[in-house]
C-alpha cells in the first residue's frame, strides 16, 4: 500500500489516541491503587461498620463496590500492600506480580527471599523464580502449600495411548536412532576417560 498524506495522518493520529488511552490508564491506575491505599491506611471501613480486620475490609470492599472484577484487582493490591509492610519496602517500586508471588511461600521466608533477591540487579519475575528455587532447594524457605503428587498411572496410560497410534516401523527407527547415540556417547567417554 503506498503511503499517501492521508495514512500518515490517519496513522499519527491513531497513535495519538493510543498515547492518550495508555496515559489514561497509567492515571486511573495510579488513582484508584492511591485510594485503596489510603482508604485501607485510615481504616474507613470500620467508619462503615465493618470489622477492624483484613477480612472486614475485604467484606465491605465486596458488599460495597458490587463489582467482582474491581474487588478482585483490589484484593491483589491488598496483598501486594501487605507485603510491602510486612517486608518494609518502599510503595509501589516493586512489580504487582512479583509482591503477590510472595504468597507462594510461607511468611516466615519472604524476609530470606527479600535479602537474596536485593542482591540481584533486578526485580523481574525470572530473577524472583530463580532465587526462590535456589532458597527451596537449600531448604531455606518452604512453599505454602505442597505441589500436588503426580499421578503416574494417568501418566503411563496416556503415554500407552499415544505409543499405540504411532507407526511400529517409527517407533523401530527411534529406537535405533537412539541406541547409535548412545553407542556414539560411550565411544566419546571411552575416550575421554583413557
Amino acid at each position: 500500500m503506498q503511503e499517501t498524506e492521508g495514512n500518515i495522518t490517519d496513522k499519527n493520529e491513531k497513535a495519538k489516541e493510543a498515547k492518550y488511552v495508555l496515559d489514561s490508564m497509567k492515571k486511573h491506575t495510579g488513582e484508584l491503587r492511591k485510594a485503596i491505599r489510603y482508604f485501607m491506611q485510615q481504616k474507613l471501613h470500620c467508619d462503615l461498620g465493618y470489622k477492624d480486620s483484613d477480612s472486614g475490609l475485604r467484606k465491605c470492599l465486596k458488599e460495597k463496590l458490587e463489582d467482582e472484577s474491581l474487588y478482585s484487582t483490589l484484593c491483589r493490591w491488598l496483598q501486594a500492600f501487605h507485603v510491602e509492610r510486612t517486608l518494609k519496602l518502599e510503595e509501589n517500586v516493586w512489580p504487582l506480580t512479583v509482591l503477590l508471588a510472595f504468597y507462594k511461600y510461607e511468611e516466615g521466608g519472604w524476609k530470606k527471599i527479600y535479602e537474596k533477591l536485593s542482591e540481584q540487579s533486578n526485580t523481574s519475575m525470572k530473577e524472583f523464580e530463580e532465587v526462590c528455587r535456589e532458597l527451596l532447594r537449600d531448604r531455606e524457605i518452604k512453599l505454602k502449600r505442597e505441589p500436588k503428587p503426580q499421578d503416574y498411572e494417568k501418566i503411563a496410560d496416556k503415554f500407552k495411548e499415544i505409543m499405540a497410534q504411532l507407526d511400529k516401523s517409527k517407533i523401530t527407527e527411534i529406537i535405533n536412532e537412539l541406541q547409535i547415540l548412545l553407542s556414539d556417547k560411550s565411544h566419546h567417554t571411552d575416550v575421554d576417560t583413557r
